[in-house]
């Protein structure tokens, strides 16, 4: 499965889920899509301390998982805070919501670093766009999807 994502500035809130997908090839259309409704009126153009280039700043990488022809699964991301930043790391994708509480618990169990640190799982759709909220996005209740 691949992921695709807008990288944000940490300085301004999480990386934006875009959508997971089964092949490579349609996550390079959702991105491409993306890309050409946003060109002009990128409502992420404005960032702190970055660059805005939309061509970078969409990604698709594979995530790891076992879905099984699903088509709802539960995506895992860990989250760190520190020094005003949130970044946001797509860990894997499962199947089975227990499956995901229980990783995403070991996660947050292992982790040994001195900043807050925390999972969270979303619910989503697979071979879907998601188009994320501006609004939310700025005033801090965007939560991932």
């Amino acid at each position: 499965m691949y992921i695709l994502y807008r990288k944000v500035s940490d300085y301004d809130g999480p990386s934006l889920f875009l959508g997971l997908f089964d092949a490579q090839d349609q996550a390079e259309r959702q991105r491409l899509q993306y890309r050409l409704v946003l060109e002009k009126q990128d409502p992420w153009q404005s960032q702190s301390y970055r660059e805005v280039d939309l061509g970078n700043d969409l990604i698709i990488m594979p995530i790891e998982g076992e879905c099984a022809d699903r088509q709802k699964v539960y995506l895992i991301s860990c989250y760190s805070e520190g020094f005003g930043q949130i970044i946001r790391e797509f860990q894997r994708v499962c199947g089975d919501r227990a499956q995901a509480e229980a990783i995403a618990k070991k996660l947050e169990d292992d982790d040994e670093s001195s900043f807050p640190n925390w999972a969270l799982i979303d619910e989503v759709m697979v071979n879907q766009f998601v188009v994320p909220d501006y609004n939310k996005w700025r005033d801090g209740s965007y939560d991932g999807e």
